[in-house]
């Protein structure tokens, strides 16, 4: 049977594609990603309201001490880079979002695979679900991906679309899914990751699919801390070692 995709969704995501093209000496002339005075750093965003779908499935399974795996499924930012090494932070967003519910939910019997790699855009994702994630059997999967994808110059309705598919493939073997917009980052091209996030609510909504707005919560927690857009992303792009574990706190606080 085919599947119709509503209209809310084609709108965002050709209004996203229409922002992307627009030039990029422009979009950075529009945003601020760091305050003059240095005290703490402003990103752009674009808040989007959080979907719980089937969201209250994860917190009665930890809750009930049901055996539960969660794979997290994305990008550098998922694998846990650590700044100037070719290797992971000592604290990756998945190790520690499992101690971090364990400690929330002391019946939880609970397993997160780290399933991260560095530089994978959205169609490497996809290309790879069968063989690396589906093998593992999860109850969950938790997919962020984006900023690999903006800087290969993917128009929004590109990347939603692989990302649609991947979110199919998982539903069709059972795995619910938590959909997560990219983390912000610090050069011009944060603009056409933002332009990403709205189609991907739309996608999410659509699928009846649970999302969260990690970009809007980092954005706020680093005003919040007053860190500057070095302290924060040293490379302007990858957390400091600590900054992955707002990650996890985010996916805490959504539950």
């Amino acid at each position: 049977m085919p599947y119709f995709i509503p209209i809310t969704w084609w709108i965002c995501a050709l209004l996203g594609a229409c922002q992307e093209n627009q030039p990029l000496q422009k979009q950075t002339q529009t945003q601020t990603l760091e305050n003059r005075d240095t005290t703490k750093i402003v990103f752009q965003t674009i808040p989007l309201e959080p979907l719980k779908t089937d969201i209250a499935d994860l917190k009665t399974r930890l809750e009930a001490g049901t055996p539960t795996k969660i794979v997290c499924y994305g990008n550098s930012i998922t694998y846990g880079y650590k700044v100037e090494t070719a290797g992971k932070v000592a604290s990756p967003y998945p190790e520690t979002l499992a101690q971090k519910l364990q400690l929330a939910y002391p019946k939880a019997r609970l397993t997160v695979k780290n399933e991260g790699h560095s530089g994978w855009r959205a169609d490497q994702a996809l290309q790879m679900v069968g063989k690396l994630v589906l093998p593992e059997k999860p109850d969950w999967v938790i997919l962020e991906l984006g900023i690999n994808d903006a800087y290969s110059g993917f128009l929004p309705l590109t990347y939603t679309n692989y990302m649609h598919q991947i979110v199919q493939i998982l539903k069709q073997n059972n795995i619910k899914v938590l959909l997560m917009t990219a983390t912000p980052i610090a050069t011009p091209f944060h603009a056409k990751v933002l332009a990403y996030h709205a189609p991907l609510r739309a996608m999410a909504q659509a699928e009846q699919t649970a999302f969260l707005d990690l970009s809007t919560y980092i954005a706020k927690r680093a005003e919040k801390e007053k860190l500057t857009a070095k302290a924060l992303l040293p490379d302007d792009v990858h957390f400091f070692d600590e900054g992955y574990a707002w990650i996890a706190e985010a996916i805490v606080s959504f539950l």
